[in-house]
C-alpha cells in the first residue's frame, strides 16, 4: 500500500473525489490517502475458484458473489 503526496494535510472528501477512476482502491484513512494496486493474476485465480467453491456450498436461492459493488 501507498500513500498520496502533494495534497494539502488532510485529506478529505473533496480530494478523493477530484481523483480521476483509474481502476485502484483510493481511501482516506486519518486524513491520508492511501492508494491500492489493483490485484495480480495469481489473486485473481485463487478469488475465483474460492467463490466458485462457496458457491457451490451455498443451499438453494443463496449465491457467493465477487464484492458487494455487484449487489444492487
Amino acid at each position: 500500500m501507498s500513500t498520496m503526496t502533494g495534497f494539502s494535510r488532510p485529506f478529505t472528501r473533496a480530494n478523493l473525489e477530484a481523483l480521476p477512476d483509474d481502476g485502484r482502491r483510493q481511501e482516506i484513512i486519518d486524513g491520508v490517502l492511501f492508494v491500492t494496486p489493483t490485484p495480480d493474476l495469481v489473486h485473481q485465480i485463487a478469488v475465483g475458484g474460492l467463490v466458485r467453491t462457496l458457491d457451490d456450498a451455498c443451499p438453494p436461492g443463496f449465491t457467493a458473489l465477487l464484492g458487494p459493488d455487484l449487489v444492487r
